[in-house]
């Protein structure tokens, strides 16, 4: 067998064999809701420690002002956050690639003293030594926007 045919016979297995995501399993749900929430009670406690074990090493955010932060970037900044308010994480979803989970939610926070505001996200998580870690991570301001009708409606 020649080496393009072996190539492309081991592309067409690697295809085959499921990059298709899991159902997830209510213990997922829970697993990850709760690691959510050590999340935002770490970054509201501003325990760098916890935060540190949560991060993996190459941990991107793409905050919710568009700016990027890796995992040291992410540390320094907790230590600076202010009063964060009551957070609630609710329409948490599991998906999981093998050893790979892609977790999305809204969190809805009540700022002390200020308005509420809701912040969509997606969280990617890796399973390493048994336990997992937070590779990416992007946070989407919920903006209420008003619909207008359009004229052939009216």
């Amino acid at each position: 067998m020649t080496k393009s045919a072996i190539l492309i016979l081991s592309f067409a297995c690697l295809v085959g064999t499921g990059a298709a995501a899991a159902p997830a399993s209510p213990t997922d749900a829970a697993d990850f809701t709760a690691l959510e929430a050590n999340w935002l009670h770490a970054i509201a406690a501003r325990d760098t420690a916890k935060l540190n074990r949560i991060l993996a090493p190459e941990f991107v955010d793409t905050t919710w002002n568009g700016l990027t932060q890796n995992k040291g970037e992410a540390l320094e900044h907790s230590k600076d956050y202010g009063a964060m308010g009551q957070q609630k994480l609710s329409d948490i979803t599991v998906r999981r690639f093998g050893n790979v989970a892609v977790v999305t939610g809204l969190n809805s926070v009540v700022a002390e003293g200020g308005p509420q505001y809701d912040v969509r996200f997606t969280d990617v998580f890796v399973l390493r030594d048994k336990r997992w870690q937070a590779v990416n991570a992007q946070e989407t301001p919920v903006v209420q926007a008003k619909i207008q009708a359009s004229p052939a409606s009216q």
